[in-house]
């Protein structure tokens, strides 16, 4: 027992404490090294995110949600690209992202969207490094698909989705995503069919619902379309691109009560929707109520002053009024 204490008393020789503390400062070197890098990921990917948000929405848009923008059944106003001031903002984010990292993949490809969307050109969307990037960019890779979709660039919105699924699978809204971009190429079976994935994913999705009603009522399944709005409006009761769209579809049918009350709802819900004045305009146009129609038409063009279907559908109302007296 003595002897055990005696060895256990004996300091240990210089060289091996000498290793020991190196060992200790290179863990901390690596460790903080480490830390350091997911600090660099994770301010690029936050600025990145807020580039696509400048890229996605015009000015006059900053009040409606950028999902209720891309699907389109009737027609609507067209979305505005981003204004001057907002590409500027967006170019000092993405330029801030580059400054940190230059060799960051997303990144070079918000830079080459910014120089080459005023020319309509194709962008090479480069593929992630395998074990390389981590999760986190999945959502960037997801908000550049937002903004190339934003720019109805289909194909690289696709692209660039696709690698957000490969980053952070399953990722259920970009597979959302791949469907508004096929919706808008008139692929509505395989749009139908995405979103359908999608909601095996989390059938809980509101916006996958929505678009998958979009998809089925332009194939003319209105049935099917009908379910899937509803659901929609069910998940979420403040979707008002939801209430507008199923108001189409209760218009189209000729159930022209319901498509009011659905009009008034997304109307009440989202005031500075100027498509759903003018769904609401004709919905009253067609029961008879011309002055109604007049006063929903005339706030549509309050709201988008240069949106030629809506004042062809004011002139054809007023027409209408004047033949009566």
């Amino acid at each position: 027992m003595r002897e055990r204490q005696a060895k256990l008393a004996h300091p240990l020789p210089p060289i091996l404490l000498a290793g020991i503390a190196f060992v200790g400062l290179l863990i901390n070197f690596y460790r903080d090294a480490d830390r350091e890098e997911r600090a660099r990921e994770a301010r690029i990917a936050e600025l990145l995110d807020d580039a696509s948000d400048l890229l996605s929405s015009g000015s006059h848009q900053a009040a409606t949600p950028k999902y209720e923008g891309r699907i389109i059944v009737g027609a609507r106003p067209a979305p505005s690209a981003p204004d001057r001031e907002a590409l500027r903002q967006a170019k000092r984010k993405v330029d801030r992202a580059l400054e940190i990292d230059p060799s960051n993949v997303i990144a070079q490809r918000f830079d080459s969207l910014m120089n080459e969307s005023a020319r309509a050109t194709t962008v090479k969307i480069a593929a992630p490094i395998s074990g390389v990037l981590p999760r986190r960019f999945g959502s960037t890779y997801y908000s550049l698909g937002n903004a190339f979709l934003a720019q109805e660039r289909a194909d690289e919105a696709i692209e660039s989705y696709r690698r957000a699924i490969e980053i952070s699978p399953p990722h259920p809204q970009a597979l959302i995503g791949i469907g508004n971009a096929l919706l808008l190429q008139g692929k509505l079976e395989d749009a139908a069919t995405t979103y359908r994935q999608a909601l095996r994913i989390d059938p809980g999705l509101p916006e996958a619902h929505h678009a998958l009603a979009v998809a089925l009522h332009r194939e003319g399944k209105l049935d099917e379309a009908l379910i899937q709005y509803q659901k929609a409006v069910d998940l979420k009761p403040d979707f008002a691109v939801a209430y507008e769209d199923l108001g189409d579809l209760l218009f189209g049918i000729g159930r022209m009560d319901d498509a009011i009350a659905q009009y008034r709802k997304a109307i009440d819900l989202a005031p500075g929707m100027a498509s759903a004045y003018n769904g609401l305009g004709a919905a009253l146009a067609a029961r008879g109520d011309l002055e109604g129609a007049v006063a929903s038409y005339r706030q549509a063009l309050d709201l988008e002053p240069g949106w030629s279907l809506a004042k062809a559908n004011l002139d054809t109302v007023l027409h209408r009024t004047q033949g009566k007296r």
